[in-house]
């Protein structure tokens, strides 16, 4: 896995080279602006039972929609 980070972190910087290449800083704010949506999704993905449980109990849902929570990876990692 650290070996794919290093990758993608290389090809980041080639990026930035090709396209800011006056912005030393560019690449820290992206790593930087990467913490936040990491929190962002860990906290989603916590609250997501209990919301998709709530909405099935008290919503009457579309069909389609009550198979798409159902089927969802996050719920079935949660309920299985």
């Amino acid at each position: 896995m650290d070996q794919i980070h290093e990758q993608l972190i290389h090809a980041l910087q080639h990026c930035i080279k090709k396209n800011h290449p006056g912005d030393k800083k560019l690449l820290g704010k992206l790593l930087g602006g990467l913490v936040p949506i990491r929190e962002l999704t860990y906290r989603a993905n916590k609250a997501l039972p209990k919301i998709k449980k709530d909405w099935s109990t008290n919503c009457n849902l579309d069909p389609f929609w009550e198979e798409f929570i159902e089927d969802s990876p996050n719920w079935q990692k949660e309920h299985v």
